[in-house]
């Protein structure tokens, strides 16, 4: 009978590696992230926006205070990390994969693009 569990489990469960489990967790970090950036922004165009010009002049600064500038915190803290889970997600599922299978340096194909970008 153990073997036979063994067999099953050998069939059915993958293996993964951690390139899979970091592709799968920067994956998901980024999505997140993405739809809180993205949500945040409607959020001060559609709802924040139009209830401080409602807002009396007394009650504004307490809006702000303890509204609006955790929210901007949390909406620049969501777009700095959809852009860089977006760009570890790019640099180690594609150009390190690109460059392996060249014979070149993961760390130096992405550093030349980068200096690439800055050059323009």
């Amino acid at each position: 009978m153990t073997h036979a569990n063994s067999l099953v489990v050998w069939l059915v469960m993958p293996t993964h590696t951690g390139n899979e489990a970091l592709a799968f967790i920067l994956r998901w970090i980024h999505l997140l992230a993405g739809i809180t950036w993205v949500g945040l922004l409607y959020f001060f165009n559609l709802v924040n926006v139009p209830f401080m010009k409602q807002v009396d002049a007394a009650a504004k600064p307490k809006v702000f205070q303890y509204m609006t500038l955790p929210t901007l915190n949390l909406f620049r803290w969501s777009a700095l990390l959809t852009v860089f889970m977006g760009f570890w997600y790019w640099s180690q599922i594609y150009v390190a994969a690109d460059a392996k299978r060249d014979g070149t340096n993961p760390g130096a194909t992405i550093g030349l693009f980068l200096l690439k970008g800055r050059s323009r």
